[in-house]
């Protein structure tokens, strides 16, 4: 049976539907490979967001425990002093207790300027200087203690005249205030984070 077509037209024909076959395949295929690149690409730049999120979130939480154990052992050591200038109030200050407290206190002015030094490194610059000017008001606070309580107590807790108790309760005043302030500009550093 003759169909009426030569076979060179059949041969073109089939060769013209191979060739068609290959080019959509052949799109397909660079259809396929550019979304999967695009897709690949996305899930790269949002691992990378992650990546990012995850390391300033794991910046903020170790701020926030050196800001937090700075201000722990700045509260024990106000606290250290005040506990002197408590005593001395109650009539208990003698000399034994007096070195007893004096000792606490000192051990957590230890521990301070080490919390101190772990802010510093923390940052930034402006919560090291109010570590810094903290650290010097609870020195400066151990210090007017000494003058004031460590004769008192070694006269048996005698009295104190009022413009030494001013001393020392001024610097205690400083000292807490910078506490404060420090407490403050700590929340106001986590926050920008």
């Amino acid at each position: 049976m003759k169909s009426g077509v030569s076979p060179t037209v059949l041969i073109l024909v089939s060769l013209i539907t191979a060739l068609s076959t290959l080019i959509a395949a052949g799109i397909a295929g660079w259809i396929a490979a550019r979304n999967t690149k695009k897709s690949l690409e996305h899930a790269a730049a949002m691992a990378q967001l992650d990546r990012v999120a995850d390391k300033a979130a794991q910046h903020r939480t170790s701020r926030r425990q050196t800001y937090v154990s700075f201000m722990t052992v700045g509260v024990e050591t106000y606290r250290a002093y005040n506990d002197i200038h408590l005593a001395w109030r109650r009539g208990k200050l003698d000399a034994s207790e007096y070195e007893r407290l004096s000792e606490v206190g000192i051990q957590c002015g230890r521990r301070l300027i080490d919390a101190r030094g772990a802010v510093q490194v923390e940052g930034p610059e402006g919560m090291a200087d109010k570590a810094e000017t903290l650290t010097e008001l609870l020195r400066n606070l151990s210090r007017v203690t000494a003058e004031v309580y460590r004769p008192l107590a070694k006269e048996g807790n005698g009295g104190a005249k009022d413009e030494q108790l001013s001393i020392v309760e001024e610097a205690g005043r400083a000292a807490s205030n910078s506490l404060g302030a420090f407490v403050k500009s700590a929340r106001e550093t986590l926050d920008e984070l």
